[in-house]
């Protein structure tokens, strides 16, 4: 949802599912809870726990892994909108995520995350000390973190 030019020549997006435009709505008290110009359409359909990708593809990689915690999955309009982790496998999926956001990345590359929620959750899973980014979150506690990937790693 923050992309500003998906169309970019070097920008590659990749989702776990697709949903075309206008296929998430929902109503509650005659209230729309869903733009109903919302779309999700990845080039790429692919898990960010296996992506599909050769090592060192990427000279960037943009990770905004699912935040939201839900025993039965992705449910309802955010959980459709920004997917969901389960409780019982959060911190492996975590853990898999940033493994294979690193293996994607060349050497020189750079890593961009944004996270909303309690630093603590992904902070045992950064595959490197951050050199630039929020300290101090405002509102909603969303930190947006930015990893180098050394050359001579």
């Amino acid at each position: 949802m923050w992309w500003w030019d998906k169309n970019h020549p070097l920008a590659l997006y990749m989702d776990i599912h697709r949903a075309p435009k206008g296929s998430v709505a929902q109503f509650e008290g005659g209230k729309r809870h869903a733009s109903p110009g919302w779309t999700c359409e990845p080039d790429v359909i692919g898990d960010f726990r296996t992506m599909p990708f050769e090592n060192e593809s990427f000279q960037m990689v943009v990770f905004d892994p699912p935040h939201n915690i839900r025993p039965g999955g992705p449910r309802g309009v955010n959980g459709l909108m920004y997917g969901a982790l389960h409780p019982d496998t959060e911190q492996d999926d975590l853990r898999r995520g940033f493994a294979e956001c690193w293996r994607v990345l060349a050497l020189g590359g750079t890593l961009i995350f944004k996270w909303a929620g309690k630093l603590e959750r992904v902070k045992p899973h950064f595959p490197a000390t951050p050199i630039v980014g929020t300290r101090v979150p405002r509102g909603l506690q969303t930190w947006w973190l930015i990893f180098y990937k050394p050359l001579d790693e």
